[in-house]
């Protein structure tokens, strides 16, 4: 039987409550702020005071310090926020934990130590063109333990977060702020209002627990007050030792720099906390590193680069491809063998707007197939293969990839027809199409067995093919005024 070893310390409360520019009355659970020192906008959920245990004298949250270890567990106090001042245990644990379990886990149960989300409403007008997203977290082990955890903002996958939360290790019943700057691309989100931020793990069943203080968004950030963190290193080849010059070092999307002809690099004026620093360079895998950075410090810290980088040189369905058909699987190609065991929910996900869709994994060599358990008719789909993808070196992606498809009705019919639903005559046919279709038809679609479209328009009992076709089988569907899909096989030769 593991043993479980509690260590309780017991810490300070402050004595009065506190009141800042930056974040109004701490004890609050729900704060909205303008024109604060640091941004147009704050708003926090969740009260700052370490999950009711207090601060020590002059403690600083946003030092990027970690707090000590505080007793665990705790009861949940009801009138905290959800998903906040609570211990949760990952989803698809089931008492079965295949490496151990943590105390959060072990001192809990459910249903009060289920994943809640947290999150935060607001009302604004301004034109957002620039947000942070502060949390304060407690208690991520997630190497420790095995665990994969997914990251939900707005029920859109944060592919970001999720390689700053699966790095970390916080050695037990501690605290730490988290800093993340959203991408342009991810801007919109904010714009209804409402942010909900998800931590989970469906897969795993890793015995980890965790708990979140507050959670705090900076919009349009105008000044940040406690930015006097560096840090500095330098990118060299890992084969032969030289100096990287142009190999790119970003923080959570926010600042970056290029290596010089030596190598070097320097970020100044980070925000302190857990950072994710990560570098690239075309032609060379790319490299990330957690970095805990408090107030004040500048930390080196050096990468080696190794090439060649996996490239993709064939995916099915292509990028932006329409009228797919829902039994379609996923193809991907790589000019290298992959490692099989970095295709995973961590490395490939397919979405659509609501969630993940699940399915099977085939691995060959230098080949990856994704068989998806449901694709609904006329839904896109996005694809995200990320820098967790390996090849059988241990050498990543450069960067994640998009890309989009788009599933259609007409050619799910195409290819689920099993018989002819009009004649063709004669089929096979060289230059003109002639259908016997009888009804009230208003367009016509051609497809190659890809499901692509080649060819469409404004349906006639006689069609003239384009001249670029090639001889082969395709599928001819014709759409009616009242959207009733006919589907018959097409021989063409030339």
């Amino acid at each position: 039987m593991k043993k479980i070893l509690l260590a309780i310390v017991l810490l300070p409360l402050l004595a009065v409550a506190q009141i800042t520019d930056n974040d109004g009355d701490w004890s609050e659970i729900h704060v909205t702020l303008s024109n604060t020192p640091e941004a147009e906008l704050m708003v926090r959920t969740g009260d700052i005071d370490n999950l009711g245990f207090g601060w020590p004298a002059n403690f600083d949250p946003f030092s990027g310090q970690s707090t000590p270890s505080h007793s665990y567990p705790w009861a949940a106090n009801e009138t905290d926020p959800d998903g906040t001042d609570r211990i949760m245990v990952i989803s698809s644990y089931n008492g079965n934990a295949p490496l151990g379990r943590d105390g959060y886990t072990a001192g809990t149960s459910r249903p009060s130590n289920s994943v809640r989300p947290i999150t935060l409403t607001f009302s604004t007008s301004l034109n957002i063109h620039s947000a942070i997203l502060q949390i304060f977290v407690d208690d991520f082990q997630a190497p420790v333990w095995g665990a994969n955890y997914t990251v939900y903002i707005d029920n859109v996958r944060n592919t970001d977060l999720e390689k700053t939360i699966n790095s970390l290790i916080q050695t037990g019943p501690i605290g730490k702020m988290i800093n993340y700057k959203f991408p342009d691309d991810l801007l919109y989100l904010l714009n209804d209002g409402e942010l909900s931020i998800k931590f989970d793990d469906l897969t795993s069943g890793a015995g980890d627990g965790y708990a979140i203080d507050f959670v705090k968004l900076l919009i349009n950030p105008v000044s940040e007050t406690n930015t006097n963190a560096n840090i500095r290193g330098k990118v060299t080849d890992s084969n032969s030792g030289e100096a990287i010059e142009g190999a790119i070092i970003t923080i959570d999307n926010n600042k970056k720099d290029t290596t010089d002809a030596e190598g070097n690099y320097e970020i100044h004026d980070i925000i302190p906390g857990i950072v994710q620093l990560r570098t690239y360079k075309e032609g060379y895998g790319a490299k990330s590193e957690l970095v805990d950075i408090q107030s004040g410090q500048t930390k080196d810290v050096n990468f080696q680069l190794t090439s060649p980088v996996p490239r993709l040189i064939y995916i099915s369905p292509n990028n932006n491809e329409t009228f797919v058909s829902t039994n379609r699987k996923i193809k991907l190609v790589f000019d290298q063998v992959i490692n099989s065991a970095t295709f995973n929910s961590a490395s490939f996900i397919l979405s659509d707007q609501e969630d993940d869709i699940s399915g099977t994994y085939e691995i060959s060599n230098d080949t990856l197939i994704f068989t998806p358990n449901l694709l609904l008719a006329n839904k896109t789909y996005e694809i995200t293969i990320t820098t967790s993808l390996k090849n059988s070196a241990g050498v990543s992606l450069e960067q994640d990839s998009r890309y989009q498809f788009s599933t259609n009705a007409i050619a799910t019919s195409v290819l689920n027809t099993k018989t002819n639903t009009f004649g063709i005559n004669p089929n096979p046919v060289k230059e003109v199409v002639h259908t016997d279709f009888v009804g009230d038809a208003k367009e016509y679609y051609i497809l190659n067995s890809l499901s692509q479209i080649v060819q469409q328009g404004k349906f006639s009992q006689d069609i003239r093919l384009k001249e670029n076709f090639n001889p082969g089988i395709y599928f001819m569907s014709i759409v009616t005024g009242d959207n009733k899909i006919y589907s018959s096989k097409l021989f063409i030769t030339k």
